[in-house]
């Protein structure tokens, strides 16, 4: 008698498709600008139906504003990991990596920063 097989779900998590949609976007948006790009063009690099986007997202706007708040959160990430690094009572080093981190992580991204904003 053949044994069952346990198959994969045929749908990816929620935070995973809004994930691969913000890639796609990511892509898009630095190969061709925000204007150009469209909603099928996002969905289609992402694998997904045109109603998958909107269940994440409202508009190509809110995927354009999804993106900026993953950079800044990204930055600040970055920008904390970087000062963590220095003593507590450092403060110019603190302060002096601050600075470094904010010109680094700008400047890492500043294609991506300056399509966004």
């Amino acid at each position: 008698m053949p044994t069952a097989t346990k198959s994969a779900p045929r749908t990816k998590p929620p935070e995973q498709r809004r994930d691969e949609l913000l890639h796609a976007a990511r892509r898009l948006f630095l190969a061709q600008g925000v204007e150009p790009t469209t909603v099928e063009q996002i969905t289609a690099s992402a694998g997904v139906a045109k109603g998958t986007f909107y269940l994440h997202f409202a508009s190509k706007e809110h995927i354009r504003v999804a993106l900026g708040e993953r950079f800044a959160q990204e930055l600040l990430a970055k920008i904390k990991a970087a000062i963590a690094l220095r003593r507590d009572d450092d403060w110019q080093g603190k302060l002096a990596t601050w600075a470094s981190a904010c010109a680094d992580g700008y400047l890492d991204a500043i294609e991506l920063h300056d399509v966004l904003f």
